[in-house]
């Protein structure tokens, strides 16, 4: 809308726009087909207690209606909404868990195929070994750092 608006004005686009959040369209949409801009959206849900009241519970009123569908698919048999539900509702029962327990042991040495233990090398012979693996891997680059 350009231009000031009066109250009547106002209060017609307010409605609009609650309106399409209680049913499920986004804020940005709302304020985009009611030809507004989303600072003056936000403008009036901090100046009207009233109005951002309103906002809130056409919100809640969206999360519902999808909750009650997830719950209807839920009952129908729908394996993946059953999941969805109960690990969302009952998240101390039914929550997607791994249990991993490993053991790792090392002696300290390390063999890479034959070439021996490689704690036992010098500085050198390390370097050396660098140079020897990246010419195998490809690498052109002989660069020890």
């Amino acid at each position: 809308m350009t231009g000031p608006m009066n109250d009547a004005q106002r209060a017609v686009v307010k409605a609009a726009i609650l309106a399409s959040l209680s049913n499920g369209v986004s804020v940005m949409a709302a304020c985009r087909g009611a030809d507004i801009s989303l600072n003056t959206y936000a403008n009036w849900r901090n100046k009207d207690a009233e109005f951002a009241e309103a906002a809130i519970q056409a919100k809640i009123a969206q999360v519902e209606v999808v909750e009650s569908s997830l719950y209807k698919k839920a009952l129908e048999g729908n394996t993946t909404a059953m999941i969805f539900w109960l690990c969302n509702r009952a998240p101390g029962d039914w929550r997607h868990v791994q249990h991993i327990q490993a053991q790792l042991e090392h002696s300290g040495a390390i063999d890479m195929a034959g070439i021996g233990d490689l704690t036992t090398l010098t500085d050198e012979q390390l370097a050396q070994l660098w140079v020897q693996l990246k010419k195998k891997a490809g690498n052109g680059n002989t660069d020890t750092g």
